[in-house]
């Protein structure tokens, strides 16, 4: 939110220097520099999805997914993420623009991909604790 107002304000022109602004790694005779906008879009990008994949390869060797058959509801709607946004875009789109399908697909995923492993434990243990009948409310009252 406050690079939100801070981009929309008289202010706008530091909000772009800071994203101009140069960072640089040295290390010996050798450096990497690149301006803070291509960091963060390049840099922390890549350590997101290795941190995805690496929790997507838990999950399915010794998390929720190790049963392959508890694989096949996530992965079909995680094909339908990647299907229905594009084909959203396409249809509202067309023509030239129809070229940038890949930026509905690629959001919309980073997303699903990030949220399911927490959405599917949060679901089964919201479930099994007020899913299953308690033992209270399987004894019967008396009828008045």
């Amino acid at each position: 939110m406050v690079a939100l107002a801070w981009v929309n304000s008289p202010l706008k022109d530091g909000y772009d220097s800071l994203w101009s602004t140069e960072l640089s790694l040295r290390l010996g005779g050798r450096e990497l520099s690149y301006d803070l906008r291509h960091w963060v879009n390049d840099g922390l990008m890549t350590l997101f999805f290795l941190l995805v994949g690496l929790e997507i390869a838990r999950e399915l060797s010794v998390g929720e997914y190790r049963d392959r058959r508890a694989v096949l509801a996530p992965a079909l709607a995680a094909l339908g993420g990647l299907v229905v946004p594009a084909l959203v875009y396409l249809a509202i789109a067309g023509g030239e623009a129809s070229r940038g399908w890949g930026i509905a697909i690629s959001t919309d995923t980073a997303f699903a991909s990030v949220s399911s492993p927490w959405s599917v434990r949060a679901a089964r243990t919201g479930c099994a604790s007020s899913c299953s009948p308690s033992p209270s409310s399987t004894t019967s009252r008396p009828s008045r």
